[in-house]
């Protein structure tokens, strides 16, 4: 149900789609709500429809498919040219001094990389970015793979596709919990909005802030520090343990559908005594 939702205010543009989004329109914008509609049997499709709205090959005799296919390879042949002169470019930007002072920079704390990755890839709405520009550094010799962090995080990047390529796709079974807390989420999030804004808050910043914590002083070089990281990291198992267990064995589940249902309930009488006023005010006047 809020697979096709949209809000008109609030939301944060990348910059590369700020550039990018104008030279695209003058390519090719296709049609994203008739697709939509046809692709959940809500209207047919009937031979000859065309699904592009404007563009260069807006009223051309090609058809859609002929459209697509050219598209495929002209973003092919740009994102093959974008590639070489991405490299080319920082082959030269990285010459000397220039290259050592990026290495001090990346080596000074993995946190502070970590930091700064998350911050990039926020401001630009994708990893994919981040991860082509940090390959040919690489390549360059400015970033080492033999550092452990970047290998521990290539490990998990390579293998999370893989997890997702050779585990969910192919074997059904594995994606009902996927699907069974991506709709709960959703239910939620209909149910009482803030929950979505929790859910992010929980799940990108305040658990990976406290593993780092833990990771932090569970291999620091006192002793003291890792004890009562050791403390404190048994501490969170044990109050997850407990959530865990009073939501499923003890009500809190009910708790917490009954707090989504007065949630509700309280949304759509503001909703609906909203339209009322809006009514009666239509009519006064």
């Amino acid at each position: 149900a809020m697979s096709n939702a949209k809000t008109s205010s609030g939301a944060f543009k990348s910059p590369v789609d700020v550039i990018v989004n104008p030279l695209t329109e003058k390519i090719i914008v296709v049609d994203k709500s008739g697709i939509y509609k046809i692709a959940t049997g809500e209207k047919l499709c009937v031979p000859g429809k065309s699904f592009i709205k404007k563009g260069a090959f807006k009223g051309t005799s090609m058809s859609d498919g002929s459209v697509g296919a050219i598209v495929v390879c002209m973003g092919f042949v740009i994102l093959v040219c974008a590639l070489l002169s991405l490299v080319h470019m920082l082959a030269k930007v990285f010459m000397g001094p220039t290259k050592k002072l990026v290495g001090r920079l990346l080596n000074y704390n993995g946190y502070v990389n970590i930091f700064v990755g998350t911050l990039i890839t926020f401001s630009v709405h994708s990893s994919t970015v981040v991860t082509s520009t940090l390959t040919p550094l690489a390549g360059l010799g400015v970033v080492t793979l033999e550092q452990s962090d970047s290998v521990a995080i290539a490990l998990v990047h390579f293998w999370f596709n893989v997890f997702g390529i050779f585990l969910f796709y192919p074997i059904p079974i594995t994606r009902k919990p996927i699907l069974g807390w991506a709709r709960s989420l959703a239910f939620f999030s209909a149910s009482w909005p803030f929950s979505a804004a929790l859910f992010l808050l929980v799940l990108f910043i305040v658990a990976p802030g406290i593993l780092l914590g833990l990771v932090y002083m569970c291999t620091a070089d006192a002793t003291v520090t890792q004890v009562f990281g050791w403390i404190i990291a048994v501490l969170v198992l044990l109050v997850g343990a407990g959530v865990a267990f009073w939501y499923s064995k003890k009500g809190g589940r009910e708790v917490w559908y009954a707090f989504l249902e007065r949630k509700r309930n309280d949304r759509e009488a503001r909703i609906n005594g909203g339209e009322k006023k809006s009514v009666v005010g239509e009519d006064q006047v």
